[in-house]
């Protein structure tokens, strides 16, 4: 008979839920505080390592955890609900307790139970910080975790190095994880994906090019609709208004003021400064001639000729202007519209001596 020199006892289970439930979640079961005082007086390796075996099938399969408190009344263990589910224990059924010496792990791979795990952003962060409530991991056996509220399962495929207990302890230690994919996850069709996109994309590149369209359509519409209104602008008349004189007198009804606004129409390109042809000013003829005096105003002597031509050419001089020589005023002066009037000779009276 082979004696065993480390620690063993059978007690009932219950879940961790009577007591704990915040402990539901974890790898940690509560002994009885006699085991405590049981497991002093052995040399056993810390941190300890125990193995579970339902007391009706020892032979079925078994589980690794570790130890968090000695608190469980006697005779009694609290165990997580997940962990009695792989045993097939029951509440108040037997359980056997066996401390045991596991090595630490160096590669862990897992499979979740649920394509839900995907949708966690770092599933490898969230992992870290789950697995510091656990003490062991065993092949075959499916572990519970909590997440925002909901539960997720994995089960424990590879461990290394290999144990003949199938377990290895992760306290303290430093190993490479490795995910499975899900239960019931298939992987996309990337060619009907790439050809769903590439319509999509033609899709919208549709209704860009129809927006286009649309914004072509109503720019054109917007610019007919301003060069009708610039024809419109254009058919207004301007400066409709009545003149006036400097001295605040109407302008005479038979003033060419407006005429000497237009262009000559002999020389358009040159303005008519002509005034009323009997205000005794200047004036452009027919030919385009600048010429000084009444049109109506006729030498009536030679040397009242010679006397008008010699004005003539020094006004035109004065004014910086050239007069063609031998042609006068009175041959360059259109024939006048209104009456004549009786013309002024200069020294016509009678002469007188002073004596």
């Amino acid at each position: 008979m082979q004696f065993y020199s480390g620690f063993r006892q059978t007690y009932k289970c219950l879940p961790m839920t009577v007591v704990r439930p915040e402990l539901e979640d974890g790898g940690k079961i509560i002994m009885p505080q006699s085991s405590l005082m049981r497991i002093a007086q052995l040399n056993l390796v810390y941190p300890l390592m125990f193995q579970l075996k339902n007391h009706k099938n020892q032979g079925g399969p078994h589980t690794h955890c570790g130890v968090l408190e000695f608190t469980a009344e006697e005779g009694r263990v609290y165990i997580p609900y997940w962990m009695m589910q792989n045993l097939g224990l029951q509440p108040n059924d037997f359980v056997i307790v066996t401390s045991t010496e596991l090595p630490r792990a160096s590669f862990v791979k897992l499979r979740p139970k649920t394509v839900d795990f995907l949708d966690i952003s770092d599933p490898r962060a969230v992992l870290e910080h789950v697995l510091r409530k656990f003490s062991a991991l065993t092949v075959g056996e499916t572990i519970l975790f909590r997440y925002n509220n909901k539960d997720f399962y994995l089960e424990v495929l590879e461990l290394k190095p290999q144990h003949s207990s199938k377990g290895v302890s992760i306290i303290e230690t430093d190993a490479e994880v490795d995910f499975a994919p899900p239960e019931g996850y298939q992987e996309p069709d990337y060619k009907k994906n790439a050809k769903q996109q590439q319509n999509q994309d033609l899709m919208e590149d549709d209704v860009v090019f129809n927006r286009d369209e649309l914004d072509d359509v109503e720019a054109f519409h917007d610019d007919s609709d301003d060069e009708e209104d610039a024809k419109k602008k254009s058919n207004v008349p301007a400066f409709t208004g009545a003149g006036y004189r400097i001295s605040g007198k109407p302008i005479d009804s038979g003033s060419k003021s407006a005429a000497a606004l237009s262009k000559s129409p002999n020389n358009p390109g040159m303005p008519e400064l002509a005034t009323s042809p009997g205000s005794g000013r200047h004036f452009i003829t027919a030919s385009g001639r600048l010429v000084w005096g009444s049109p109506s105003d006729k030498p009536a002597s030679p040397a009242a000729a010679s006397a008008s031509s010699g004005a003539t050419t020094a006004g035109a001089k004065k004014v910086g202007l050239t007069v063609p020589s031998g042609s006068t005023a009175s041959t360059q002066q259109p024939a006048a519209t209104e009456e004549k009037k009786p013309t002024f000779t200069p020294f016509a009276g009678k002469g007188y001596s002073l004596k």
